[in-house]
Protein backbone atom coordinates (compact mmCIF):
# COMPACT_ATOMS: atom_id res chain seq x y z
CA UNK A 1 0.00 0.00 0.00
CA UNK A 2 1.31 3.49 -0.70
CA UNK A 3 1.77 5.87 1.67
CA UNK A 4 -1.20 8.56 -0.32
CA UNK A 5 -3.56 5.44 -0.39
CA UNK A 6 -3.05 4.95 3.47
CA UNK A 7 -3.19 8.77 4.21
CA UNK A 8 -6.60 8.56 2.39
CA UNK A 9 -7.78 5.07 3.93
CA UNK A 10 -7.70 7.41 7.45
CA UNK A 11 -8.72 10.20 6.26
CA UNK A 12 -11.97 8.36 4.63
CA UNK A 13 -12.36 6.70 8.15
CA UNK A 14 -12.20 10.09 10.16
CA UNK A 15 -14.82 11.45 7.89
CA UNK A 16 -17.27 8.19 8.16
CA UNK A 17 -16.73 8.39 12.63
CA UNK A 18 -17.64 11.85 12.39
CA UNK A 19 -20.57 11.49 9.93
CA UNK A 20 -22.49 8.72 11.63
CA UNK A 21 -21.72 10.71 15.29
CA UNK A 22 -23.46 13.97 13.97
CA UNK A 23 -26.05 11.67 12.55
CA UNK A 24 -25.43 12.07 9.03
CA UNK A 25 -27.90 9.45 6.57
CA UNK A 26 -27.55 9.97 3.21
CA UNK A 27 -23.80 9.82 2.60
CA UNK A 28 -22.41 8.31 -0.72
CA UNK A 29 -19.04 8.54 -2.59
CA UNK A 30 -19.98 12.33 -3.29
CA UNK A 31 -20.36 13.53 0.35
CA UNK A 32 -16.85 12.37 1.22
CA UNK A 33 -15.48 14.09 -1.68
CA UNK A 34 -17.00 17.48 -1.16
CA UNK A 35 -16.15 17.17 2.96
CA UNK A 36 -12.48 16.45 2.41
CA UNK A 37 -12.08 19.09 -0.76
CA UNK A 38 -13.14 21.19 2.34
CA UNK A 39 -10.79 19.83 4.40
CA UNK A 40 -7.68 20.25 1.93
CA UNK A 41 -9.09 23.25 1.17
CA UNK A 42 -9.24 25.05 4.45
CA UNK A 43 -6.08 23.38 5.45
CA UNK A 44 -3.83 26.47 5.17
CA UNK A 45 -5.75 27.74 7.42
CA UNK A 46 -6.58 25.20 10.49
CA UNK A 47 -3.85 22.67 9.50
CA UNK A 48 -0.88 25.08 8.26
CA UNK A 49 1.87 22.93 9.23
CA UNK A 50 0.30 19.90 6.37
CA UNK A 51 1.09 19.33 3.06
CA UNK A 52 -2.05 17.74 1.74
CA UNK A 53 -1.06 13.92 0.04
CA UNK A 54 -3.80 14.34 -2.73
CA UNK A 55 -6.05 17.09 -4.54
CA UNK A 56 -9.09 17.52 -6.63
CA UNK A 57 -10.37 18.25 -9.93
CA UNK A 58 -13.33 20.59 -10.39
CA UNK A 59 -16.40 18.52 -12.48
CA UNK A 60 -19.91 18.19 -13.30
CA UNK A 61 -21.02 17.27 -9.89
CA UNK A 62 -18.02 18.79 -7.58
CA UNK A 63 -14.57 18.24 -6.28
CA UNK A 64 -13.59 14.87 -7.33
CA UNK A 65 -10.34 12.50 -6.90
CA UNK A 66 -10.68 9.31 -8.51
CA UNK A 67 -8.20 7.35 -5.48
CA UNK A 68 -11.09 8.57 -3.05
CA UNK A 69 -13.55 6.49 -4.57
CA UNK A 70 -11.35 3.44 -5.11
CA UNK A 71 -10.36 3.55 -1.51
CA UNK A 72 -13.73 3.63 -0.08
CA UNK A 73 -14.71 0.74 -2.29
CA UNK A 74 -11.84 -0.83 -0.75
CA UNK A 75 -12.84 0.16 2.72
CA UNK A 76 -16.14 -1.22 2.10
CA UNK A 77 -14.43 -4.68 0.70
CA UNK A 78 -12.63 -4.93 4.08
CA UNK A 79 -15.54 -4.19 6.13
CA UNK A 80 -14.27 -0.81 7.10
CA UNK A 81 -17.42 0.77 5.84
CA UNK A 82 -21.17 -0.61 5.42
CA UNK A 83 -23.15 -0.39 1.72
CA UNK A 84 -26.41 0.43 3.54
CA UNK A 85 -28.21 1.25 -0.25
CA UNK A 86 -27.67 0.96 -3.98
CA UNK A 87 -29.63 3.33 -6.18
CA UNK A 88 -29.38 2.45 -9.58
CA UNK A 89 -30.09 5.17 -12.05
CA UNK A 90 -29.93 5.73 -16.10
CA UNK A 91 -27.02 7.64 -15.81
CA UNK A 92 -25.23 6.09 -12.64
CA UNK A 93 -25.29 3.97 -9.46
CA UNK A 94 -25.52 5.40 -6.23
CA UNK A 95 -23.89 4.00 -3.30
CA UNK A 96 -24.98 4.96 0.73
CA UNK A 97 -22.21 3.94 3.02
CA UNK A 98 -21.62 4.39 7.46
CA UNK A 99 -18.85 2.77 9.07
CA UNK A 100 -18.90 -0.27 10.32
CA UNK A 101 -18.43 -1.17 14.04
CA UNK A 102 -14.85 -2.74 13.00
CA UNK A 103 -14.25 0.91 11.67
CA UNK A 104 -15.41 2.40 14.45
CA UNK A 105 -13.07 0.47 16.56
CA UNK A 106 -10.03 0.72 14.71
CA UNK A 107 -10.73 4.84 14.52
CA UNK A 108 -11.16 4.84 18.73
CA UNK A 109 -8.51 1.76 19.22
CA UNK A 110 -5.59 2.59 16.50
CA UNK A 111 -6.05 6.07 14.64
CA UNK A 112 -6.83 7.95 18.04
CA UNK A 113 -3.59 7.07 19.27
CA UNK A 114 -1.29 8.52 16.66
CA UNK A 115 0.18 11.58 17.38
CA UNK A 116 0.69 12.99 13.87
CA UNK A 117 -3.12 12.23 13.16
CA UNK A 118 -4.39 14.67 16.24
CA UNK A 119 -4.54 18.20 14.16
CA UNK A 120 -6.36 16.27 11.43
CA UNK A 121 -8.59 14.63 13.75
CA UNK A 122 -9.63 18.15 15.31
CA UNK A 123 -10.02 19.80 12.01
CA UNK A 124 -12.04 16.79 10.24
CA UNK A 125 -14.27 16.90 13.76
CA UNK A 126 -14.61 21.00 13.77
CA UNK A 127 -15.44 20.75 9.75
CA UNK A 128 -18.29 17.92 9.93
CA UNK A 129 -19.75 19.40 13.48
CA UNK A 130 -20.01 23.21 11.63
CA UNK A 131 -21.47 21.77 8.38
CA UNK A 132 -23.74 19.55 10.49
CA UNK A 133 -25.73 22.84 11.56
CA UNK A 134 -26.91 22.89 7.57
CA UNK A 135 -27.77 19.45 7.62
CA UNK A 136 -26.33 17.51 5.10
CA UNK A 137 -28.58 18.22 2.24
CA UNK A 138 -27.13 21.09 1.52
CA UNK A 139 -23.33 20.69 1.41
CA UNK A 140 -23.83 19.85 -2.40
CA UNK A 141 -25.01 23.61 -2.74
CA UNK A 142 -22.95 24.70 -0.21
CA UNK A 143 -19.62 23.54 -2.44
CA UNK A 144 -20.80 24.84 -4.98
CA UNK A 145 -20.59 28.49 -3.78
CA UNK A 146 -16.69 27.70 -3.30
CA UNK A 147 -15.25 30.89 -4.43
CA UNK A 148 -12.38 28.20 -6.18
CA UNK A 149 -14.94 25.98 -7.96
CA UNK A 150 -17.49 28.99 -8.21
CA UNK A 151 -14.41 30.71 -10.47
CA UNK A 152 -13.92 28.04 -12.55
CA UNK A 153 -17.83 27.07 -13.07
CA UNK A 154 -17.44 30.89 -14.25
CA UNK A 155 -14.82 30.38 -16.51
CA UNK A 156 -15.64 27.00 -17.80
CA UNK A 157 -13.08 24.76 -16.55
CA UNK A 158 -12.57 21.85 -15.58
CA UNK A 159 -9.16 21.80 -13.80
CA UNK A 160 -7.42 20.75 -10.56
CA UNK A 161 -8.58 23.09 -7.66
CA UNK A 162 -5.73 24.98 -5.55
CA UNK A 163 -5.72 23.89 -1.94
CA UNK A 164 -2.21 24.92 -1.13
CA UNK A 165 -1.32 28.14 0.87
CA UNK A 166 -0.76 30.41 -1.90
CA UNK A 167 -3.21 33.18 -3.08
CA UNK A 168 -4.46 31.21 -5.33
CA UNK A 169 -6.42 29.52 -3.30
CA UNK A 170 -9.55 31.81 -3.40
CA UNK A 171 -11.29 29.70 -0.84
CA UNK A 172 -8.29 30.04 2.11
CA UNK A 173 -8.13 33.91 0.66
CA UNK A 174 -11.35 34.51 1.12
CA UNK A 175 -11.37 33.18 4.36
CA UNK A 176 -8.87 35.04 5.33
CA UNK A 177 -10.61 38.05 3.93
CA UNK A 178 -13.84 37.27 6.21
CA UNK A 179 -11.90 37.29 9.18
CA UNK A 180 -10.40 40.39 8.50
CA UNK A 181 -13.41 42.32 7.89
CA UNK A 182 -15.24 40.84 10.71
CA UNK A 183 -11.90 42.21 13.31
CA UNK A 184 -11.98 45.54 11.07
CA UNK A 185 -16.15 45.67 11.97
CA UNK A 186 -15.46 44.51 15.60
CA UNK A 187 -17.11 41.00 15.20
CA UNK A 188 -15.00 39.81 18.31
CA UNK A 189 -15.19 35.94 17.61
CA UNK A 190 -12.76 33.64 19.74
CA UNK A 191 -11.19 32.05 17.07
CA UNK A 192 -11.30 30.12 13.64
CA UNK A 193 -13.90 27.50 14.60
CA UNK A 194 -16.26 30.54 14.48
CA UNK A 195 -14.56 32.38 11.72
CA UNK A 196 -15.30 29.18 9.88
CA UNK A 197 -19.37 28.76 10.54
CA UNK A 198 -19.45 32.58 9.14
CA UNK A 199 -17.45 31.45 6.21
CA UNK A 200 -19.78 29.20 5.40
CA UNK A 201 -22.89 30.91 6.58
CA UNK A 202 -21.48 33.25 3.84
CA UNK A 203 -21.67 30.36 1.26
CA UNK A 204 -25.49 29.73 2.23
CA UNK A 205 -26.67 33.36 1.73
CA UNK A 206 -24.96 33.32 -1.41
CA UNK A 207 -26.73 30.35 -2.33
CA UNK A 208 -29.85 31.39 -0.69
CA UNK A 209 -29.74 34.69 -3.01
CA UNK A 210 -29.22 33.10 -6.29
CA UNK A 211 -32.03 31.18 -5.96
CA UNK A 212 -34.55 34.08 -5.16
CA UNK A 213 -33.14 35.50 -7.96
Amino acid sequence: MSETSLVIKNDILIIAYYLKEYGWREVNKSTFQRLLYFSAVLSPIFMPKEEWAYNFANTLFGPYNNELSVEINDLETKGFLVLEERKIYSNRVEDRFTISQYGIDIFEKRLLSIDTLKSKISWFNVLVRTLSLYGEEFLSKLVKEDPNIYYQNEMNRRSRLITDDSSDNLSKEFFEFIKEKGIGEDINLANNQDYLLLFFDVLYQKYKGGKEN
